[in-house]
């Protein structure tokens, strides 16, 4: 990694060309650089992610970043692996990370909502029967953290859950 030394440079006996003849050596120096690995991202509100750097060569304490729509997606943290960021909302928001006085990179990072779609259109219920009302969560993975609920504007319909996964009893 890049750091900036301060040397100083003292010569013994006459100051001839043999003792004050010096060079630096900066074949191993690298410019200061960061890069997302990606310039767009798909997240679902709600869901936490690290929008990683293809290319860092600097510590995170010099990596600036930002979101130009918090309300969609805010910044979390700053890491050596790249920006932590929280989709907040539906929408688009574009983060970007850069460094004082190297380069900078930016992900568009599209939030969609989560959602529930009911197997069948429409259910018909009779008093004191029972329908199993079967639904599908988008993404998959949400399922895992997800709890449905149905409500009614009648007094009449209450709802049971069974331990059946993706199915309601009301």
């Amino acid at each position: 990694r890049n750091t900036q030394q301060n040397i100083t440079v003292s010569f013994i006996n006459d100051g001839g060309v043999d003792e004050n003849t010096w060079r630096v050596d900066n074949s191993n120096i690298v410019e200061n650089m960061v890069e997302f690995t990606r310039p767009n991202g798909e997240m679902y509100h709600g869901q936490k992610e690290i929008v990683a750097f293809s290319s860092n060569t600097v510590k995170p304490e010099y990596i600036t970043a930002t979101s130009s729509n918090p309300s969609v997606a805010k910044v979390v943290a700053v890491t050596a692996e790249g920006i932590e960021i929280e989709a907040l909302a539906p929408g688009e928001a574009t983060i970007s990370a850069g460094i004082q006085g190297g380069s900078s990179t930016q992900c568009n990072i599209y939030v969609k909502e989560l959602k529930i779609v009911p197997n069948n259109s429409s259910v018909t219920l009779y008093n004191h029967f029972y329908e199993e009302i079967g639904y599908t969560i988008s993404p998959a993975w949400a399922a895992d953290d997800f709890t449905v609920e149905i409500s009614s504007s009648s007094d009449g319909l209450k709802c049971g859950y069974d331990r059946v996964d993706n199915r309601v009893i009301p």
